[in-house]
Order: structure tokens, then C-alpha cells, then sequence
């Protein structure tokens, strides 16, 4: 009887299982230091989406060169049904490929592969937190503009500010802080916080917030004032003093960092 000379016949088997095992590992370390450095979730979306296409792709190559494939007369539908499974359902299809891929002559991995697939599952758990969560992450620098004059700003009673100002800066957030209102800071950071607004001789309005923070051991007064824009669609930084003093740049920076922590 005369048998029909199959397509892969004359090719020589290959055997992707050390590259399966090995991709997602390499891509759970990809996941880890994406996350920690970027904090990119496209970066992470695409880290996974490459995880199942060099699995898809590798699976594809190794049935069609596997002479076991090619018995049915075409090894198309069991490269079509595992590409599948590895594309569009990986952690199911990856660790039963490497189970079945015996019957194309390959070694059963299955094992190994459910360990692989667990650290890779964990990494990438760990990824979409620190990615989320922004753990690890430097802060962003303060939105200060730096005032030609650092003294604090003084009411005059001849100008009455609008009655709105303090509403609008207790609601506001800082660009350093966009997950809590100024109001949350202050009253996290600030024992016994107030506000109040005021306007200078030359019709200036500001916004001031005062409270007893702990300085050097001791309670002290602390104060942080903001000047209003002029459209009143914003507000800016103007200073942060303690007991009267107005404080460097640097201290208002660090304050602001850990009110927002």
C-alpha cells in the first residue's frame, strides 16, 4: 500500500519547550522592571500581549515541524486550535499545550510550565500594583512659582477679598497631590487647622492656612499661604512659614510632600 509522503517528512523536528519556559519568565522580569521604572500601563498591557504572541508564534512553529502534526495529511488544525488557546486564552492554554504537545512527539512539560505560569502570574500581579498604586514612584515636584518676594503676605483692611477664595483653595489641589483636596492635606498634617483670606494694598487676594505642626520636638504655628489668580480659576503657591518665618523652598517642598502622604 502505498502511503502518502507527508509535508514535513523531510523537515527536522524542532523543539521550542526550553524558549516556552523560558519567554514568560524573561517577561515576568520585563513586568517587574517596567513597572517600578515607567509605571506605564501600555507598557504593561504590551509586555502581555507580546507573552502571548512569542508563545503562539513558538507553538506554531513547533507543530509544523513536527513530522506527528502532519499524519492527518495537514497539521493546520492543530495548529489553528493551539494558536487559539495560546493567543486568546493563555493561562489556560499554556500550561495544557505542554501537556499535549507529547502527542506531536515533544516532552510533557506540564509541570514545570503550571510554576512557570504561577511566577508569571505573581509577577504580573506585582506589576499591575505598583503600576496602579504609582509604589515606588518619586513624587512629583510642587507646582511652587517662586515669589520675587518671600515675605508673607499681609490683609489690608481698606480690601475686602471675595468670599469664595477660601472655597476655591480648600477644594484645589496642589500637582504634586491630585489624589486629596488642599483642605485633606491641611487637616491630616495641621493640628487644630483655620483659614482665612485677606487682600493687600495692591489688590492681591490670598488664601492662608494656619494649625500647630511638630517642629524640632516642639508644637509650633505653621502657616501656608496661597495667591489667588486673577480670573479666580486657580491659585498658586506663595509661601510656608513657621512661627512667623517664612521657610526655603526646598522645607515648603518637603512639607507639601509629606501633607500629601
Amino acid at each position: 500500500m502505498k502511503h502518502k509522503q507527508l509535508m514535513s517528512s523531510g523537515m527536522p523536528g524542532a523543539d521550542y519547550g526550553v524558549f516556552l519556559l523560558a519567554a514568560p519568565l524573561m517577561v515576568s522580569i520585563g513586568l517587574l522592571i517596567m513597572a517600578l521604572t515607567e509605571h506605564s500601563i501600555a507598557g504593561f498591557l504590551w509586555l502581555l500581549a507580546l507573552t502571548a504572541a512569542v508563545s503562539t508564534l513558538l507553538t506554531a512553529l513547533e507543530i509544523f515541524q513536527a513530522p506527528a502534526a502532519w499524519e492527518g495529511g495537514s497539521a493546520a488544525t492543530p495548529m489553528r486550535n493551539w494558536c487559539a488557546a495560546m493567543g486568546l486564552l493563555w493561562p489556560a492554554g499554556y500550561p495544557r499545550y505542554m501537556r499535549d504537545r507529547q502527542r506531536f512527539g515533544l516532552n510533557d512539560w506540564s509541570k514545570a510550565a503550571v510554576v512557570i505560569e504561577m511566577v508569571f502570574i505573581a509577577a504580573a500581579g506585582g506589576a499591575a500594583y505598583i503600576t496602579l498604586s504609582g509604589y515606588g514612584q518619586t513624587p512629583p515636584e510642587v507646582s511652587v512659582a517662586v515669589p520675587a518676594n518671600p515675605l508673607l503676605l499681609t490683609a489690608d483692611p481698606r480690601w475686602l477679598p471675595d468670599a469664595d477664595d477660601i472655597d476655591i483653595v480648600r477644594t484645589g489641589h496642589l500637582e504634586n497631590c491630585p489624589e486629596k483636596t488642599l483642605d485633606q492635606e491641611v487637616a491630616g498634617y495641621f493640628e487644630a487647622p483655620h483659614w482665612e483670606s485677606g487682600a493687600t494694598a495692591d489688590a492681591v487676594d490670598f488664601v492662608t492656612a494656619r494649625g500647630t505642626v511638630s517642629y524640632q520636638g516642639k508644637p509650633a504655628e505653621a502657616l501656608l499661604q496661597f495667591v489667588m489668580d486673577k480670573d479666580k480659576a486657580g491659585f498658586r503657591y506663595r509661601a510656608f512659614a513657621i512661627n512667623g518665618i517664612p521657610q526655603p523652598l526646598y522645607v515648603a517642598t518637603f512639607t507639601l510632600a509629606q501633607m500629601c502622604g
